[in-house]
C-alpha cells in the first residue's frame, strides 16, 4: 500500500520526455506548461464544489467524505508539484540558452550530468506526478457516484473537438480548386453585359454556395471557441451532475448535431460545383 505518494511509486513505470533537439524539447515545455495552466483552472473551479461537497458529507456520511477528501488533496498536492518541477526546468531551459555551447548533450555545472540528462530527469517526475493527478481524479469521481453524482470537467465532453475540426477542414480543402474555378467563372459572368442564361443560372447557384459555405464557416467557428461557449452556458469549468441520464448541455447538441450538417452541407456544396 502507498501511503506517502510523493516518495513512492505505485503507479508503475513512465517515460521521460522524448526530444532529439531543443525545439523539440521547447515543444515539450510548451505542451506541459499549457496543461499545467488548463489544470490550474480546473482546480480553481473545482475548490468551489469541493469546499460546498465535502461540507456536506462531513455531517452526513464520512464514507463517502474519506474518499473524497485525500483524493482532491492529492490532485492539489500533485500540481503544486508538477508546477514546482516546471519552474526548475524553465531555470535549466535558461541556462542552457546561456551557456558558451548551448547544446544538450554539454554538462551542466551544478548537476554535473548532461543537461539532455538532467531534463529526462525532471520530465519523468512530471510524468509520474501527471499520472498520479489523474489517478486521484478517477478515484475522486468514483467516489462521488457512490452518491449517484457525476463530476464533470466540460472540456471532456468535448476532448475530441480539434481534431475533429481538423477532418473537417481536411475534407473542406478538397474542394479548394473548385471554388477558385467557380469564383473566376463567376466573376465573368457578373461583368457580361447582355445576361445569358448560362450566366443567369451561375449567378444564381453563387447564392446557394454562398449559404453553404457560411453555414461551413459558423460550424468552425463555433469549434474554435467551444470553450467559450461552453463555458458561458455552464458557468464552469466543472460541474456536479445526478448519474442519472439527463438532457444534454446544448452545446453538446450544437456540436454532435454540427458535425452532421457540415458534413451534409459539404455534400451540397460539392455536388453544386460539379453543376458548373
Amino acid at each position: 500500500m502507498c501511503v506517502l505518494f510523493l516518495y513512492l511509486d505505485c503507479a508503475g513505470k513512465v517515460r521521460p520526455w522524448s526530444f532529439v533537439d531543443k525545439y523539440a524539447l521547447n515543444v515539450r515545455i510548451y505542451n506541459t506548461e499549457i496543461w499545467l495552466k488548463e489544470t490550474k483552472d480546473d482546480l480553481r473551479h473545482l475548490k468551489k464544489i469541493m469546499k460546498k461537497e465535502m461540507r456536506y458529507y462531513l455531517d452526513r456520511d464520512m464514507r463517502i467524505y474519506n474518499r473524497l477528501a485525500p483524493n482532491y488533496e492529492n490532485m492539489v498536492i500533485t500540481v503544486e508539484k508538477i508546477d514546482s518541477t516546471m519552474g526548475i526546468i524553465n531555470s535549466l531551459r535558461s541556462d542552457l540558452k546561456s551557456s558558451k555551447k548551448n547544446e544538450l548533450e554539454s554538462i551542466h555545472r551544478s548537476t554535473g550530468t548532461s543537461y539532455r540528462k538532467t531534463f529526462e530527469l525532471e520530465s519523468k517526475e512530471i510524468q509520474l506526478l501527471k499520472k498520479r493527478y489523474y489517478k486521484s481524479l478517477k478515484r475522486l469521481k468514483k467516489g462521488f457516484r457512490k452518491d449517484r453524482k457525476k463530476l464533470v470537467f466540460i472540456h471532456d465532453e468535448y476532448e475530441d473537438s480539434k481534431e475533429v475540426l481538423n477532418q473537417l477542414r481536411y475534407k473542406r480543402e478538397k474542394i479548394d480548386d473548385d471554388l477558385v474555378r467557380f469564383n473566376k467563372i463567376l466573376t465573368k459572368a457578373l461583368f457580361e453585359s447582355e445576361k445569358s442564361f448560362y450566366s443567369i443560372r451561375i449567378i444564381k447557384l453563387s447564392k446557394s454556395i454562398e449559404e453553404y459555405i457560411s453555414t461551413l464557416d459558423n460550424f468552425e467557428s463555433f469549434l474554435m471557441n467551444i470553450d467559450d461557449v461552453a463555458y458561458e452556458e455552464a458557468g464552469s469549468r466543472v460541474m456536479i451532475r445526478s448519474s442519472k441520464k439527463a438532457e444534454p448541455m446544448n452545446y453538446l447538441t450544437t456540436y454532435d448535431r454540427g458535425v452532421n450538417e457540415y458534413i451534409k452541407t459539404l455534400r451540397k456544396l460539392t455536388d453544386a460545383l460539379k453543376k458548373i
